[in-house]
């Protein structure tokens, strides 16, 4: 349930992304769209080697027009939200090929933060 939670904000996350890029422009965001894409896809992998199919959330819509500074910091609060998130799901994760996977997504979450500018 929570590798289904983490594949959805994985989506959300790029979907933001995508937005602030349509928005806003910046290579970063761009960027961002793709790597949360891949985050999607990778998580989305292990649930099918599992045998789930989840349902796509909900596309991400803007209820506003994003100036530059509200669409970084809206990207900081999903990056410390997902790796708050992720921490929790390294720590009880009992797989050890899963948990590569969740390690080595939560260090590009870390990078991604830095490159919004937030701090870690």
């Amino acid at each position: 349930e929570r590798l289904v939670s983490a594949w959805s904000a994985e989506i959300q996350a790029r979907d933001h992304y995508v937005l602030a890029q349509n928005q806003v422009g910046g290579r970063v965001y761009a960027h961002l769209a793709r790597a949360e894409g891949n985050h999607a896809r990778a998580i989305g992998n292990i649930l099918k080697s599992q045998g789930l199919s989840p349902m796509l959330p909900e596309p991400t819509r803007a209820k506003t027009r994003w100036n530059a500074n509200q669409a970084r910091a809206e990207g900081v609060k999903i990056e410390k939200d997902v790796i708050e998130f992720y921490a929790k799901l390294i720590k009880d994760c009992p797989d050890p090929q899963i948990l590569r996977v969740l390690k080595n997504i939560q260090n590009a979450n870390h990078r991604h933060l830095r490159a919004l500018g937030g701090v870690n």
